[in-house]
């Protein structure tokens, strides 16, 4: 019968415990990856759906909500604010819209 070589088995046993952490490691940034990409998808949704909104607005609104528009752009305000008030106004021109 052949015996088996104890530091062989010994070796393998160190080999399988190292390779372990780097294929965690490896599953881990791929799920790190997959999350940053999936984040940046609804990043990149959000942007789109913002400027769709701008640009009827911009087709739609009265001069004056123009003019409002533009003068809280120069002004400086936050972008969320200024999306808020694309929002307002995106609703306005809706609910005022024949349908």
């Amino acid at each position: 019968m052949a015996q088996s070589n104890p530091s062989a088995e010994h070796g393998a046993e160190i080999y399988k415990e190292n390779a372990e952490p780097t294929q965690l490691s490896t599953k881990d940034t791929q799920d790190e990856d997959t999350i940053a990409l999936r984040y940046a998808q609804k990043e990149l949704l959000v942007a789109y759906e913002s400027l769709e909104q701008l640009l009827d607005v911009m087709r739609r609104a009265d001069k004056e909500q123009l003019q409002s528009l533009f003068a809280a752009t120069q002004s400086g305000l936050p972008r969320s604010e200024i999306l808020a008030m694309v929002k307002q106004y995106a609703k306005s021109i809706e609910e005022s819209s024949p349908k």
